[in-house]
């Protein structure tokens, strides 16, 4: 019978020298660790992405329905290229068991919510994440598609 490598032995370098490079690279990633304030920020974008998702179903009017559907997508996919970033720059996020609290938007209220959180995104820029440049790119361009959105809604 012959032993088969274990998956943790392929993985390891085999010389000397890129072993230490190797032992060096794993005690930085896992060095790097979110601080609380990013673990609070990748909550608040779900709470928002959840809020306005529930507003997406429940509004009755079309171009609403449909603006928000394209704005959700398009927040998606900076949200996640944001935390990705984030991840790589600062480490994974410890997520513990949190709470979230899921307000609702309705046809009145959908403006100052999405204001509301443009003005979140605007303090991180200015105060978390000053000197993360590829960061800041991913907030402006948030910032950029929730102006879009509140155009679009304002024509409904």
């Amino acid at each position: 019978m012959t032993s088969r490598p274990s998956s943790r032995a392929k993985s390891r370098p085999k010389s000397r020298a890129s072993s230490r490079a190797y032992s060096r690279a794993s005690s930085r990633a896992s060095s790097r660790t979110n601080t609380p304030h990013q673990t609070r920020v990748f909550q608040r974008f779900f709470q928002f992405y959840i809020q306005l998702k529930t507003y997406h179903f429940s509004t009755r009017i079309f171009n609403r329905h449909y603006n928000t559907d394209t704005f959700l997508k398009e927040f998606a996919e900076l949200y996640d290229r944001f935390v990705e970033a984030c991840m790589g720059k600062h480490g994974a996020p410890v997520f513990r068991a949190f709470q979230l609290s899921i307000e609702t938007i309705d046809d009145r209220n959908v403006f100052q919510r999405v204001q509301s959180f443009r003005n979140f995104l605007r303090q991180i820029r200015a105060n978390e994440y000053k000197n993360d440049s590829d960061l800041l790119n991913i907030i402006d361009e948030m910032d950029a598609e929730i102006d879009k959105y509140l155009y679009l809604l304002r024509l409904a």
